[in-house]
């Protein structure tokens, strides 16, 4: 099953991804979730599956809280009751592991729009969200979740894949990237590629 697939299942104007060559993988979770206690019984299951897979140090215990994080924001920001759908995969031949976070919501650029009405498209939208600090509710003490995330998954010598609306982000190590899409995502897409210890 294909995440792109049960978003679709989700909200009709979500468009499919483009097709994925398959590749040798141990599926670890796909599953809708509406409920922090969903949240939590999710990302429970994806640090198990990478402690059956033997991923060692804190590896499955930082997947677990960065796809936590992520389902989190899903809820709180996405402003839709459809929830959001985890998905996560072991890639053992290419040594990553990766888990994608999606939801059917208004899109990062509409969430912070309020907070942050001089945000100009989707790109500068996404950006501006990795920012400490920033919020859709305008509070202190709030936004640090994907900042820590993608700070965290870069220490890893990973990649954070941020897409919504007409943008796609990647935060890298080695730099950030965009490009814009004539086809808008519906609500927003965050995928986390981490590398396998060796």
């Amino acid at each position: 099953m294909k995440l792109d697939w049960v978003l679709a299942g989700l909200h009709p104007s979500v468009p499919l991804l483009p097709g994925i060559r398959r590749q040798p993988a141990d599926l670890c979770e796909v599953d809708l979730f509406t409920s922090t206690i969903e949240i939590d019984r999710l990302t429970d299951m994806v640090r198990s599956q990478a402690d059956a897979a033997r991923i060692p140090g804190d590896l499955p215990w930082l997947l677990e809280e960065g796809a936590w994080e992520m389902c989190d924001n899903a809820l709180t920001h996405a402003q839709w009751l459809g929830g959001g759908v985890l998905a996560a995969q072991l890639y053992r031949l290419r040594g990553e592991i990766e888990y994608a976070v999606g939801d059917a919501g208004v899109g990062v650029l509409e969430s912070l729009r309020p907070a942050y009405p001089m945000v100009a498209d989707d790109a500068a939208a996404i950006i501006k969200a990795r920012e400490y600090g920033v919020t859709r509710f305008g509070q202190d003490r709030r936004g640090a979740g994907l900042s820590e995330t993608v700070d965290q998954v870069m220490t890893l010598d990973g990649r954070v894949v941020i897409r919504s609306g007409r943008a796609t982000v990647t935060f890298q190590v080695s730099g950030m990237s965009s490009s814009i899409s004539e086809h808008p995502w519906t609500g927003t897409l965050v995928k986390v590629v981490v590398p396998l210890p060796r």
